[in-house]
């Protein structure tokens, strides 16, 4: 018991140290500004960020975040279904092995090998052109779709992490008795796995939000015209000197970061209790 005692006092001091003490310096750098070798308290770093500009650029930036995030989870969710339900614990697990396997790639290579295949004469739209005998060019250069695409294929495999981890510890009992009173495969994922994956998904939905929002690469070079990403802003932010601005952001992601984290241990803490 006392050993317990030591490890969580442990965990918690390192805790406190790798989360709480950069969030305050986060904070604090937030609202200061160095003029002539002087500290000086500012808000200046508000009004940069929340500049009309600005503004427009984070909205941009959090709707496709939303909107990856959200196709993400699902798609992500319903293959892990189909995975748990229909495939071997060894098949399940070459399977993650395989869809990991692309993200341990070199970043460059990567998103220059999306380039290759996503271009206007790509793999993508040579395969389409030869299968329908016509000219092709759903994926172009310059296409929303293509970042879209790639953000979703970088994603999902988190979210199948997230879910296939889950369905596995549900306790056998519920599928047991989907089975027992006669439930078909559609009110069985409707009435069982989605209800009792509320967690799993949410917890999905809050990954692939914060991943997508801060992807920046497959932005920057597949996006086209619309460059707009969380590397660019910053690099903006540097560019002009508002570097307060930089930390303001960073502070309010970390703060998001936390307050999700917080709310989530406090439903699970909940939920264990009332049952």
């Amino acid at each position: 018991m006392h050993f317990n005692r030591i490890i969580s006092n442990y965990i918690l001091y390192t805790l406190l140290v790798f989360c709480v003490i950069p969030f305050v310096l986060l904070l604090y750098f937030s609202f200061i500004d160095i003029v002539r070798d002087k500290i000086t308290f500012s808000l200046n770093s508000f009004t940069e960020l929340f500049s009309p500009i600005r503004l427009t650029e984070l909205r941009t930036i959090t709707f496709r975040a939303i909107l990856v995030s959200l196709f993400s989870t699902i798609f992500s969710f319903i293959i892990s279904y189909f995975l748990f339900r229909g495939a071997s614990k060894r098949f399940q697990t070459i399977f993650l092995v395989l869809i990991t396997i692309p993200l341990l790639i070199n970043e460059s290579v990567r998103v220059f090998s999306w380039q290759l295949m996503l271009s206007e004469n790509g793999l993508f739209n040579s395969i389409l052109s030869s299968i329908l005998e016509t000219e092709i060019s759903i994926f172009n250069g310059s296409n929303f779709s293509n970042v879209i695409f790639v953000m979703l294929i970088s994603i999902i495999p988190f979210g199948i992490f997230i879910n296939t981890a889950s369905l596995n510890i549900t306790p056998k009992v519920y599928w047991k008795v989907s089975k027992d009173i006669g439930l078909k495969p559609l009110p069985t994922f409707l009435k069982v796995a989605l209800p009792i994956s509320k967690i799993s998904i949410t917890i999905t939905f809050i990954i692939s939000f914060f991943l997508a929002f801060s992807l920046s690469s497959e932005v920057n070079f597949l996006g086209g015209d619309s460059k707009i990403s969380i590397r660019n802003l910053v690099l903006s932010f540097m560019s002009s000197g508002h570097f307060s601005a930089i930390f303001l952001l960073g502070s309010i992601l970390t703060f998001l970061i936390l307050f999700f984290s917080i709310v989530v241990k406090l439903y699970l803490k909940n939920k264990k209790k009332k049952s």
